[in-house]
Protein backbone atom coordinates (compact mmCIF):
# COMPACT_ATOMS: atom_id res chain seq x y z
CA UNK A 1 0.00 0.00 0.00
CA UNK A 2 1.87 2.90 -1.36
CA UNK A 3 2.12 6.44 0.66
CA UNK A 4 3.96 8.98 0.64
CA UNK A 5 5.88 11.15 -1.82
CA UNK A 6 5.86 10.35 -6.08
CA UNK A 7 8.53 13.22 -6.75
CA UNK A 8 11.91 10.55 -5.43
CA UNK A 9 14.03 9.44 -7.21
CA UNK A 10 13.10 7.01 -9.46
CA UNK A 11 9.37 7.28 -8.93
CA UNK A 12 6.72 6.11 -10.48
CA UNK A 13 2.62 7.86 -9.72
CA UNK A 14 1.69 5.25 -7.77
CA UNK A 15 -0.05 6.84 -5.03
CA UNK A 16 -2.60 4.61 -3.75
CA UNK A 17 -0.96 1.58 -5.12
CA UNK A 18 -1.23 -1.64 -3.67
CA UNK A 19 -0.17 -5.53 -4.22
CA UNK A 20 -2.25 -8.02 -2.61
CA UNK A 21 -1.07 -11.77 -1.94
CA UNK A 22 -2.63 -14.64 -0.02
CA UNK A 23 -1.32 -17.84 0.80
CA UNK A 24 1.90 -17.54 -1.42
CA UNK A 25 -0.73 -16.53 -4.01
CA UNK A 26 0.36 -12.67 -5.57
CA UNK A 27 -2.97 -11.74 -6.80
CA UNK A 28 -2.87 -7.93 -7.04
CA UNK A 29 1.01 -7.46 -8.78
CA UNK A 30 3.18 -4.40 -9.14
CA UNK A 31 4.40 -4.43 -13.15
CA UNK A 32 7.44 -2.87 -12.04
CA UNK A 33 10.48 -0.69 -13.84
CA UNK A 34 10.30 -0.57 -17.72
CA UNK A 35 13.06 -0.60 -19.41
CA UNK A 36 15.72 2.56 -18.68
CA UNK A 37 16.74 2.54 -22.14
CA UNK A 38 13.70 3.99 -23.25
CA UNK A 39 13.52 7.48 -24.49
CA UNK A 40 13.35 10.29 -22.04
CA UNK A 41 12.76 7.66 -19.29
CA UNK A 42 14.57 10.04 -16.81
CA UNK A 43 13.10 13.23 -18.56
CA UNK A 44 10.56 14.44 -20.41
CA UNK A 45 8.48 11.13 -21.64
CA UNK A 46 8.78 9.46 -18.24
CA UNK A 47 5.19 10.01 -17.16
CA UNK A 48 4.30 9.49 -20.90
CA UNK A 49 5.01 5.65 -20.14
CA UNK A 50 2.30 3.09 -18.78
CA UNK A 51 4.46 1.02 -16.34
CA UNK A 52 5.38 4.81 -14.61
CA UNK A 53 2.33 6.46 -14.78
CA UNK A 54 -0.55 5.88 -12.16
CA UNK A 55 -2.34 3.81 -15.10
CA UNK A 56 0.60 1.38 -14.88
CA UNK A 57 -0.32 0.70 -10.94
CA UNK A 58 -3.14 -0.13 -8.74
CA UNK A 59 -4.64 2.91 -8.02
CA UNK A 60 -7.46 5.75 -9.23
CA UNK A 61 -7.22 7.59 -12.53
CA UNK A 62 -9.12 10.41 -12.88
CA UNK A 63 -10.55 11.82 -15.90
CA UNK A 64 -7.64 9.98 -17.90
CA UNK A 65 -4.54 12.14 -16.15
CA UNK A 66 -1.72 11.52 -14.47
CA UNK A 67 -1.20 12.00 -10.62
CA UNK A 68 0.30 15.42 -9.70
CA UNK A 69 4.27 14.97 -9.57
CA UNK A 70 4.23 16.60 -6.27
CA UNK A 71 1.82 14.92 -4.41
CA UNK A 72 2.38 14.00 -1.09
CA UNK A 73 0.32 11.13 0.71
CA UNK A 74 0.57 11.38 4.13
CA UNK A 75 -0.68 7.94 6.56
CA UNK A 76 -3.95 9.58 8.37
CA UNK A 77 -4.83 6.97 11.10
CA UNK A 78 -3.55 2.94 11.21
CA UNK A 79 -4.16 0.41 13.74
CA UNK A 80 -5.63 -3.21 15.03
CA UNK A 81 -8.78 -4.28 16.44
CA UNK A 82 -9.77 -7.32 17.05
CA UNK A 83 -9.98 -8.93 13.42
CA UNK A 84 -9.12 -5.99 11.81
CA UNK A 85 -5.99 -4.28 10.70
CA UNK A 86 -5.98 -1.14 8.47
CA UNK A 87 -4.43 1.78 6.85
CA UNK A 88 -5.78 5.06 6.14
CA UNK A 89 -4.16 7.60 3.56
CA UNK A 90 -5.05 11.18 2.31
CA UNK A 91 -4.32 10.89 -1.32
CA UNK A 92 -5.95 14.52 -2.10
CA UNK A 93 -2.85 16.15 -4.03
CA UNK A 94 -2.43 13.67 -6.30
CA UNK A 95 -5.68 15.13 -8.11
CA UNK A 96 -5.94 18.70 -6.74
CA UNK A 97 -7.56 20.06 -9.77
CA UNK A 98 -10.29 17.24 -9.67
CA UNK A 99 -10.66 16.33 -5.90
CA UNK A 100 -11.69 18.42 -2.55
CA UNK A 101 -10.67 14.86 -0.75
CA UNK A 102 -9.80 11.62 -1.57
CA UNK A 103 -8.81 8.96 1.23
CA UNK A 104 -8.09 5.16 0.67
CA UNK A 105 -7.85 2.86 3.66
CA UNK A 106 -7.17 -0.51 3.45
CA UNK A 107 -8.04 -3.23 5.75
CA UNK A 108 -7.16 -6.97 6.48
CA UNK A 109 -10.64 -8.39 8.05
CA UNK A 110 -10.64 -11.39 10.27
CA UNK A 111 -7.43 -12.52 8.32
CA UNK A 112 -9.46 -14.08 5.13
CA UNK A 113 -10.69 -10.48 3.37
CA UNK A 114 -8.77 -7.48 2.05
CA UNK A 115 -11.37 -4.63 1.94
CA UNK A 116 -10.28 -1.38 -0.11
CA UNK A 117 -11.87 1.63 0.16
CA UNK A 118 -11.79 5.00 -1.23
CA UNK A 119 -13.67 8.07 -0.13
CA UNK A 120 -13.82 10.28 -2.75
CA UNK A 121 -15.58 14.08 -2.48
CA UNK A 122 -15.46 16.20 -5.58
CA UNK A 123 -17.40 19.64 -6.94
CA UNK A 124 -17.77 17.88 -10.36
CA UNK A 125 -18.35 14.74 -11.88
CA UNK A 126 -15.70 12.85 -13.07
CA UNK A 127 -14.94 9.84 -14.83
CA UNK A 128 -13.05 7.36 -12.36
CA UNK A 129 -11.12 4.19 -12.75
CA UNK A 130 -10.10 2.40 -10.38
CA UNK A 131 -7.42 -0.66 -11.76
CA UNK A 132 -5.61 -3.87 -10.34
CA UNK A 133 -3.13 -5.25 -12.45
CA UNK A 134 -3.22 -9.37 -11.48
CA UNK A 135 -1.79 -12.20 -13.71
CA UNK A 136 -4.95 -14.41 -13.06
CA UNK A 137 -7.35 -15.95 -14.96
CA UNK A 138 -10.39 -13.35 -14.62
CA UNK A 139 -14.23 -14.51 -14.81
CA UNK A 140 -16.46 -11.51 -14.33
CA UNK A 141 -19.74 -11.99 -13.12
CA UNK A 142 -21.69 -8.23 -13.03
CA UNK A 143 -20.32 -6.02 -10.03
CA UNK A 144 -17.95 -8.88 -8.94
CA UNK A 145 -14.70 -11.35 -10.51
CA UNK A 146 -13.29 -14.45 -10.01
CA UNK A 147 -9.49 -14.76 -9.88
CA UNK A 148 -7.90 -17.98 -10.82
CA UNK A 149 -4.47 -19.02 -10.59
CA UNK A 150 -3.88 -22.95 -10.80
CA UNK A 151 -6.13 -24.39 -8.48
CA UNK A 152 -7.14 -21.19 -6.19
CA UNK A 153 -9.62 -18.72 -6.74
CA UNK A 154 -10.02 -15.09 -5.42
CA UNK A 155 -13.12 -13.64 -5.37
CA UNK A 156 -13.80 -9.93 -5.60
CA UNK A 157 -17.15 -7.62 -5.30
CA UNK A 158 -17.59 -4.28 -5.77
CA UNK A 159 -19.49 -2.87 -2.47
CA UNK A 160 -20.71 0.84 -3.97
CA UNK A 161 -21.19 2.69 -5.94
CA UNK A 162 -24.29 0.50 -7.09
CA UNK A 163 -23.71 1.52 -10.89
CA UNK A 164 -20.29 0.14 -10.53
CA UNK A 165 -18.84 -2.97 -12.83
CA UNK A 166 -15.52 -4.54 -13.28
CA UNK A 167 -13.84 -4.61 -16.67
CA UNK A 168 -11.04 -6.39 -18.42
CA UNK A 169 -8.38 -4.25 -19.69
CA UNK A 170 -4.79 -5.07 -21.18
CA UNK A 171 -1.41 -3.79 -19.92
CA UNK A 172 0.08 -4.31 -23.09
CA UNK A 173 2.06 -1.42 -24.40
CA UNK A 174 3.15 -1.08 -27.67
CA UNK A 175 7.22 -1.34 -28.33
CA UNK A 176 9.42 0.23 -27.65
CA UNK A 177 7.84 -0.43 -23.90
Amino acid sequence: FKAGKNDVSHSHLDLGSFVVEASGIRWGIDLGKDSYDLPGYFGHLRFTYYRLRNQGHNTLTIDGENQNFWADAPIRAYGERAGFTFAITDLTSAYPNKVRRWERGIAIVDGSSILIQDEVECETAHDFIWSMHTRAEVHLDGEGATLTQGRRTATLRILAPPNARFELGSAKTPPPE
